[in-house]
């Protein structure tokens, strides 16, 4: 967190929010988009969920668990962006959601090493001429802090989980 307070600039806040609010414009198609990438890029991930397994990419994009959950992920990305003034708030949400998704077997920091990795692209794509050199180096920022963030909270469950044999 002291890492994103320390090189997270105005211009850079800025650059991030404005990225990120072209993208919610269209929210659920921009939920599954990522996930269909992801899915793409790491067919072994559809896998984790059971309601989305053995449909084409094609099928997904009108899938309503695909949609729901896109959606839901994009609202807690939103939560967080809106808290780049509150790291410790963003901070909460990251290890929330890292929370859940051990309860669901998402126990390594390689899943969310690879869906922040898609954000480069997905960002430029989804959010246009708003994806300046600001907001790419802004979203670089903050995925690493978020992942270092997954990270040691990753760490935490799985000594709580040894500790409970």
């Amino acid at each position: 967190q002291a890492a994103m307070t320390s090189t997270l600039s105005e211009e850079h806040r800025i650059g991030v929010t404005q990225s990120w609010e072209a993208v919610c414009k269209n929210i659920r198609d921009n939920g599954t988009e990522l996930f269909i990438r992801l899915f793409e890029e790491h067919p072994e991930y559809q896998e984790y969920f059971k309601e989305l397994k053995g449909y084409t990419m094609d099928e997904l994009r009108t899938n309503k668990q695909m949609r729901i959950h896109g959606t839901r992920v994009m609202h807690a990305l939103s939560s967080m962006i809106d808290s780049l003034d509150e790291l410790d708030v963003a901070a909460g949400i990251m290890r929330k959601t890292i929370d859940t998704h051990f309860d669901v077997n998402v126990k390594t920091i390689v899943q969310y090493e690879d869906m922040f990795a898609l954000m480069p692209q997905f960002m430029k794509d989804q959010a246009g001429d708003k994806y300046t050199e600001a907001a790419a180096a802004g979203w670089k920022i903050v995925t690493d802090v978020l992942i270092s963030v997954s990270k040691e909270r990753l760490a935490e469950l799985q000594a709580q989980k040894a500790a409970m044999g």
